[in-house]
């Protein structure tokens, strides 16, 4: 397949491509041979018996028949000779070809780790060589679109390019996040007092504003967000190799049970558009990015998504256990079966989102929007802290399956599932919710 936009060469003008696709319709290659081998055998068998009637009779018209036969049965024999010889030479061609692509490939990764030398001041220091690495990244990306057997590989390289070069200990951590880690009790202490958080060493490393801990609110995590530093260059552009990848590229990975592998990696601030199914983004940092595109069954246990942008995001059956949720925007968004279990949510916004048959099992969720006709119809709020759900009571959100009396406070009651008892055991709870929708046939 071409671009639309791409030069269309005499050939493909005419309706043929220079790379059919035989990967398809196998069956059509097996009947077109099984019919040349039985047409071969019927003309070799054919020549021979003309050949013996010839060479039987006498006369010279006869002698010419039998040499016609025999030059005919000649060269019949020899087209086998003549395709296994097309065969070596198309062999020879791929290995050719696949030695070439493995130079590109070989030259693409050492350009990668490209370094230059730059003064600073009277000292001089290495930093990373952005024009070549793009150029290495943006050739992979057509080593993969020429060669679909090295799309994986590619693709293997780039993810690792992004976890090496931009890796989660470098992440900048919000004044919120070290004020809450400092001043909460746990089953080690007490939480430190605000003044003492103030002058903590972590608080003071997070907060170069001068906010005082009693200040901290969403307008400053927002300032926060905006003052993130971007992704380098040749991260952002990684990242938008990986997710522009072909459709046919994508079914590959699916034929192969290949998925993306971008765990543990700061992409605070990062521009993340495209096609990221099913990939593992475990403790990766989104804090102020912004996303779009496809992100179904997502592995995102324990992310940040401060103030992250993810709006009209499709991501069924994702997996944000323990995530930060804090200030993100998931409007418009697809999160239906999506497990929120120990995520932290404070002002975010779902609004207008698809977010039914979703576990809220001990999130802790405080001012959370559900404006604009959001559907959290059939969500488990199961020992989980529900101050001001903002909007829950007045869309089309229905069966919620509250099945203590902290999350009941705030819902209404004709809002709740019918058959509710109060569990305390999570199992018991969480089986009794799955056979609730059982029973609904959902």
């Amino acid at each position: 397949m071409t671009d639309k936009n791409s030069p269309t060469r005499f050939i493909e003008w005419l309706g043929y491509t220079t790379t059919p696709d035989f990967s398809k319709a196998r069956w059509l290659g097996a009947a077109i041979g099984g019919f040349a081998v039985l047409t071969i055998t019927g003309a070799v068998l054919f020549s021979i018996v003309q050949f013996f009637i010839a060479a039987t009779n006498m006369g010279a018209a006869t002698d010419a028949a039998a040499r016609n036969y025999a030059l005919i049965l000649a060269a019949l024999l020899s087209i086998p000779f003549v395709i296994w010889r097309v065969l070596i030479a198309q062999k020879q061609a791929d290995i050719a070809e696949q030695g070439l692509i493995t130079d590109r490939i070989n030259k693409a990764v050492e350009q990668l780790g490209a370094e230059k030398t730059i003064k600073d001041g009277d000292h001089e220091k290495t930093v990373p060589n952005l024009e070549v690495r793009l150029g290495a990244i943006y050739a992979l990306e057509r080593i993969a679109q020429d060669s679909l057997r090295d799309h994986i590989p590619v693709m293997e390289i780039l993810c690792a390019y992004v976890r090496i070069n931009a890796p989660s200990s470098e992440r900048k951590r919000s004044p919120h996040e070290v004020f809450r880690e400092l001043s909460e009790d746990t089953e080690f202490g007490k939480g430190m007092h605000p003044e003492e958080v103030y002058k903590h060493s972590y608080y003071v490393k997070a907060n170069p504003f001068g906010w005082d801990p009693t200040e901290l609110n969403s307008n400053n995590l927002k300032n926060w967000a905006m003052w993130l530093p971007s992704p380098r260059g040749d991260i952002q552009a990684a990242l938008a190799v990986i997710g522009r990848r072909p459709r046919k590229n994508i079914t590959h990975e699916k034929r192969q049970g290949y998925l993306l592998d971008l765990s543990r990696c700061n992409l605070q601030k990062a521009f993340i558009l495209g096609h990221f199914k099913g990939c593992d983004f475990t403790e990766t940092l989104f804090d102020g990015a912004t996303l779009l595109g496809e992100f179904n069954r997502i592995k995102a246990s324990y992310t940040s998504w401060q103030a992250a942008e993810a709006r009209k995001i499709v991501a069924y059956k994702s997996d944000l256990f323990g995530a930060n949720l804090n200030l993100a925007y998931f409007g418009h968004s697809k999160l239906r079966h999506s497990n929120f279990k120990h995520a932290t949510m404070v002002k975010t916004n779902f609004n207008a989102a698809d977010v039914r048959f979703c576990d809220w099992f001990e999130a802790e969720i405080s001012g959370v929007f559900f404006y604009e006709n959001a559907d959290a119809s059939w969500g488990r709020f199961h020992r989980c802290s529900t101050q001001n759900m903002n909007g829950i009571n007045e869309g089309p959100s229905n069966n919620l399956f509250a099945v203590d009396e902290v999350a009941k406070e705030n819902m209404s009651s004709d809002r709740l599932f019918n058959e509710t008892n109060a569990l305390d055991n999570e199992r018991d709870a969480h089986n009794a919710w799955l056979k609730a929708k059982a029973a609904a046939n959902l």
